[in-house]
């Protein structure tokens, strides 16, 4: 559905059902539902799930313009029983008390975003689209640290040979915003003192917030070489005053068979 909604090192099993209707040639509906188990826990009947629905609306306004807009109800049944003993503990940030998370997760989340496709750029082979987006969460389950939010632009679409793009995206994800195991896991930043039933160091999650810029070149169809910078930092402090700013930087390369 959403970047936040990326599972991390989880294989849940569920359900997921995608229905579309063409309300125009250049107008689709969608709704996406989901259903997933994330736990299964012997001594209770409370397992936990995820559910989700999004309503997405992608138009096409002409040649080289076109649009997405996207909005999402997304629960988490009994969040009690994924206790950091219970489930995958590979990033932090939400609230916890002896290892058991404090809120609930009931989140609104909703996406825009608007692409423009000229014919031509420099250095670039094809067509070159720019894609410009947002996106928002609100988790009604806490009453404080609840929100997060994206902005970014998109220049290009590495594809085929001799396409190159460059990502530029701005997060804040507050502690509370969304479970912190869903998380985009290259995004984190340097914990100088454990948090409640954490642990210090480098995590992703939440209560983060900064920069990430990555540029991709296709030297072939199937070859893309990859340059990714992160600069964050935590948006509460742990502990208060101590600096937590973190740059990482990453170098991949993608061979496709």
């Amino acid at each position: 559905m959403a970047r936040y909604v990326g599972l991390i090192n989880y294989t849940p099993e569920g359900l997921a059902e995608s229905l579309s209707y063409k309300v125009h040639k250049d107008h689709t509906v969608s709704l996406l539902l989901t259903q997933f188990a994330l736990d299964e826990t012997r001594p209770s009947t409370q397992d936990p799930y995820l559910l989700g629905a999004q309503l997405r609306w992608d138009a096409k306004w002409s040649g080289h313009l076109a649009s997405s807009v996207g909005v999402a109800g997304l629960t988490i049944r009994h969040p009690e029983n994924l206790t950091v003993a219970a489930v995958p503990y590979v990033g932090q940030g939400n609230t916890r008390n002896g290892g058991v998370l404090v809120n609930d997760f009931n989140a609104i989340y909703a996406d825009a975003g608007l692409t423009y496709t000229f014919s031509k750029a420099p250095l670039n082979q094809g067509e070159f689209p720019v894609y410009v987006y947002g996106n928002l969460i609100h988790n009604s389950g806490a009453d404080t640290d609840n929100d997060g939010y994206g902005v970014g632009v998109r220049f290009g679409s590495a594809k085929k040979k001799g396409q190159w793009e460059l990502n530029y995206l701005w997060t804040s994800l507050e502690s509370d915003a969304w479970y912190d195991q869903f998380v985009e896991s290259d995004f984190g930043a340097v914990w100088t003192a454990a948090p409640a039933s954490g642990r210090t160091g480098y995590f992703s999650g939440t209560n983060v917030r900064g920069h990430w810029i990555k540029g991709t070149y296709n030297i072939f169809d199937q070859w893309s070489l990859s340059v990714a910078y992160f600069n964050t930092e935590l948006i509460k402090d742990s502990p208060a005053g101590v600096g937590s700013n973190t740059d990482r930087l990453f170098i991949e390369t993608v061979l496709k068979f």
